[in-house]
């Protein structure tokens, strides 16, 4: 049960598409005031004055150009930046308040706070919360004094009564569009929340299962990964509602409900032709790192009156690196009451060495993204080789993921991995064909 390679940082599209369009129209919107207060300081060659006006409109034109070749991060760090620049430069040294006209610059400073907030939900902490702070920390300080630095330049009265009151409009319109696309985001996850709950309780979810097939074309086992029959949208990936579980925190009940699910299938298989088989099941770090988590799986695999060692629990690299000594103690645990542990899509986060001899596992599984370049890349051959050949040399099992086409598998063969899993042997299936896939391999074998 994954999301097939979703991270949590990246895993809400909506959210992305959001920021994306508000970056650009943050920039659209910047690039338009820098062009318009140069045009209309023309003549005024104040060089505190030019320089703000010119450094909000590459801001602008910098925000826009990034976020429109796909760099959203780093057109949020340059306006963000140069926006702060700028407004110290005005708060500073030109917009300084007046019996004619407020200072009203520093209004500019809730826009940052609030929107870097928004735009960094899935960043880190001190980058979040730090620039909304920081933002925020300014506008007090402008808001409840008149600081300024001593300079013989005033902008006119009449020019600072017209900035005054556009400034603001504009100020209050971008904060009032803010908070009203994160009200949806609220909203909108209160819909996938109640969705998800209602999916649970009406049993809309149904688990796949994946062959895994060794050199011999004996198929061993299963990874079982997760749909959802939506009542709307159909048959629904995980790609699409395992992020949106993660983000609301109901990945703990709904990985549950999958491994409940997969040892119950264990217990009906006892006795008939299927007994031999193995299932998989992917474990996500909310649950896994759960207090009682082990205990609960002990729990539900008892109550099933299965064999500990029919069950292997898959977990990723962005797991096992968390808290090191209580990841291993958990998985000490668990291969003691003989469950076994796959580190899934090895190579693709932060493999060491120091951590993996470490790890009471009993199985590496080949990413998939090296194997589908397998034969055309020769670094991806050289990585796939490796990991072989290192996970034999730890005593570990290998499994190659995403395995399409013969000659994937036949190089996989020849360089010592002995289980192979994807579409080559079969697509993840329902239930019934899965049994039926099954029956019709053992009687060719």
């Amino acid at each position: 049960m994954r999301a097939d390679r979703i991270s949590i940082r990246s895993l809400d599209e909506t959210h992305a598409r959001r920021v994306k369009a508000a970056l650009k129209y943050l920039g659209i919107f910047c690039a338009i005031s820098g062009t318009t207060w140069l045009l209309f300081f023309g003549r005024d060659t104040n060089q505190v004055l030019f320089t703000a006006n010119a450094l909000t409109l590459v801001a602008g034109v910098a925000a826009y150009q990034l976020t429109r070749l796909g760099y959203t991060r780093l057109a949020s760090y340059i306006l963000f930046s140069l926006v702060l620049v700028v407004l110290g430069l005005f708060c500073l040294l030109l917009d300084i308040p007046s019996a004619v006209a407020p200072r009203i610059s520093h209004c500019y400073y809730l826009v940052i706070a609030l929107c870097s907030y928004w735009v960094y939900e899935y960043e880190n902490k001190w980058l979040r919360y730090g620039i909304s702070a920081f933002a925020l920390l300014l506008f007090i300080i402008f808001s409840s004094s008149n600081f300024a630095l001593e300079t013989t330049y005033r902008i006119p009265e009449d020019a600072r009564v017209i900035g005054a009151w556009t400034n603001g409009f504009f100020a209050t319109f971008i904060l009032c569009a803010i908070f009203y696309i994160m009200q949806s985001d609220a909203v909108l996850r209160m819909q996938y929340s109640a969705e998800i709950n209602d999916a649970l309780y009406k049993q809309q979810f149904e688990l796949f299962y994946q062959p895994q097939v060794d050199s011999a074309s004996r198929i061993l086992g299963a990874e079982v990964l997760l749909r959802w029959h939506h009542p709307q949208k159909g048959l629904t990936s995980p790609m699409q509602f395992i992020p949106m579980a993660e983000m609301v925190g109901l990945m703990v009940p709904l990985g549950y409900w999958a491994l409940t699910q997969a040892c119950q299938q264990l217990a009906k298989w006892k006795g008939t032709a299927f007994e031999s088989l193995h299932l998989s099941v992917n474990v996500s770090a909310q649950q896994f790192n759960e207090p009682d988590f082990v205990e609960q799986v002990k729990k539900i695999v008892k109550s099933h009156r299965i064999d500990f060692s029919k069950l292997d629990l898959e977990l990723t690299e962005s797991i096992v690196i968390q808290n090191t000594e209580q990841v291993i103690a958990k998985m000490h645990a668990l291969r003691e009451l003989g469950i076994g542990i796959s580190l899934d899509d090895f190579g693709t986060g932060y493999s060491s060495l120091s951590y993996l001899k470490s790890l009471p596992l009993n199985q590496l599984k080949i990413d998939r993204s090296f194997v589908k370049e397998i034969l055309a890349n020769e670094l991806d051959a050289k990585i796939a080789n490796h990991i072989i050949h290192l996970a034999k040399d730890l005593g570990h099992c290998v499994v190659a993921e995403g395995v399409e086409t013969q000659a994937q598998r036949d190089f996989l063969f020849n360089n010592g991995c002995e289980l192979y899993q994807g579409y080559l042997f079969s697509k993840p299936l329902p239930l019934a064909e899965f049994e039926q896939y099954v029956q019709s391999r053992q009687s060719l074998v």
